[in-house]
């Protein structure tokens, strides 16, 4: 049985809803960008995206993976139509949360202080000053994230996630607006906090609401709070916290060490090509991420024709975007870059390339990826997944040594070619489909040329 009527359009609106998210997250970075360098400088902005780089690693090792598999667990209790599983799994996930967020900014306001950061960041006058009390500031940020993950997890197991995406959505742009309010009023690194840690305070405070409106009965607490629940969720969950982890890693770890090979100018543009180049992702993650919930109720359902369905045309449209959407980004990248940065500190061409192909093998497995993690098969995957990262981040940092940043960044596009061979393979076999099939599925280039060859007689 494929996919019914209701299914097709809770995809729809959750497509909708990403759409929404990943065009505001576009947004946002190319107008807050040039108000950071204009207010701050490139050396300074460079600093501050390795401070917050550093502490959004510390954000996904707190969540020790519980997130997801809290997600995945209320979806499939609600599909199920066990209203005191959810709410167990609900409560204790929002006990576990809390308690981690406090311990959290408790250890950092303990440790920080004795840390030099400012002299480990390149930091001096107001900045330097101020840069530990930021830095705390920041780790309570995360831990309204948290919180604010939570909700969307209730939000999504009640059918409300694309509700509650557009309203995250709409509070990034808030948020957007209030950072660059403050940059034009002179504020530093604490102002810029402040502003951040409000908006997502009002964020949660909108989302609880909601929640609270379309189902009071499904609260949070922690009376059914329940230690074998916790127990039954940190055994899927103790792999699951490879992959933000391994993600932080690649993502935000890599900023600190570039910044040690290149320094925070070269940090800064870095940022900047990467940000451009990610939009391969975000393109592709408004379809594979929409289709999350969907796959966990097909998936309980044991509705593999669906899968399988999912599986095949997903896959073949994240490579087909990915392809040549890939190969139009960087035709036009000299252009959008004098555009964006007026004509100032744009990124060299070979980084770009690089980070566009980077984020095109990304792409490329977000729906093999969103398989294996909805379904809660991501064991193998996880192993794999953090041997790869241990093995070709560290083969960077050895290539980077001699070979400077592109030594650095090759080993990554090789970590992403290897991941997405590896996530077919795996998400193939969850759906019913041999290797050789699923290999064919995906990356038979005749559908792709048909797409194209159609696409350019409608144009003409």
């Amino acid at each position: 049985m494929a996919f019914n009527g209701s299914s097709v359009r809770r995809i729809v609106l959750n497509v909708g809803a990403n759409g929404y998210a990943q065009v505001v997250l576009l947004v946002s970075n190319f107008v807050a960008v040039p108000f950071y360098i204009l207010n701050w400088g490139m050396a300074t902005y460079g600093s501050w995206l390795s401070l917050t780089a550093t502490i959004m690693t510390l954000f996904a090792m707190a969540d020790a993976g519980i997130g997801p598999v809290s997600g995945n667990a209320l979806v499939g209790a609600v599909a199920e139509g066990d209203d005191r599983k959810a709410l167990r799994v609900l409560q204790t996930f929002w006990l576990t949360s809390t308690l981690a967020g406090i311990i959290l900014v408790a250890a950092g306001a303990l440790v920080l202080p004795f840390v030099p950061l400012a002299r480990m960041l390149s930091l001096s006058g107001e900045h330097a000053q101020s840069v530990t009390v930021a830095a705390v500031a920041l780790l309570a940020v995360v831990a309204l994230s948290f919180q604010i993950g939570i909700a969307q997890a209730a939000m999504r197991a009640i059918g409300g996630y694309a509700s509650g995406s557009a309203v995250q959505s709409s509070m990034s742009l808030v948020e957007l607006a209030a950072i660059c309010t403050t940059l034009s009023l002179g504020g530093g690194f604490l102002g810029v906090t402040a502003a951040m840690g409000i908006c997502r305070l009002v964020c949660l405070v909108i989302l609880i609401i909601l929640r609270r409106r379309a189902s009071a009965d499904f609260s949070y607490g922690f009376r059914h709070a329940h230690l074998g629940t916790l127990r039954a969720l940190m055994g899927d969950a103790g792999w699951f916290m490879v992959f933000p982890i391994c993600n932080a890693a690649a993502m935000y770890a890599t900023v600190p060490i570039l910044n040690l090979i290149a320094g925070p100018v070269f940090v800064a543009s870095f940022a900047i090509a990467r940000t451009l180049a990610r939009t391969l992702q975000q393109a592709v993650g408004v379809f594979s991420g929409a289709t999350w919930p969907e796959i966990t109720v097909q998936y309980i359902k044991k509705n593999m024709a669906a899968l399988r369905t999912l599986f095949v045309a997903g896959g073949q449209f994240a490579v087909t975007v990915s392809v040549f959407a890939g190969v139009a980004l960087f035709s036009i990248s000299s252009w959008l870059f004098e555009i964006w940065l007026q004509g100032r500190h744009a990124p060299p061409p070979l980084l770009v390339g690089l980070l566009i192909i980077e984020s095109a093998l990304a792409a490329s497995k977000s729906f093999s990826d969103t398989i294996l993690m909805a379904t809660n098969h991501h064991l193998t995957y996880a192993k794999v997944y953090l041997a790869a990262h241990v093995g070709f981040i560290g083969l960077g940092l050895f290539a980077g040594r001699s070979l400077g940043w592109v030594g650095f960044e090759i080993p990554l596009i090789l970590l992403m070619a290897t991941l997405l061979v590896t996530s077919s393979i795996l998400a193939g076999r969850v759906v019913g489909l041999t290797y050789p099939a699923a290999r064919h599925a995906l990356f038979d280039i005749k559908p792709m040329l048909a797409y194209v060859t159609r696409l350019r007689d409608r144009v003409r």
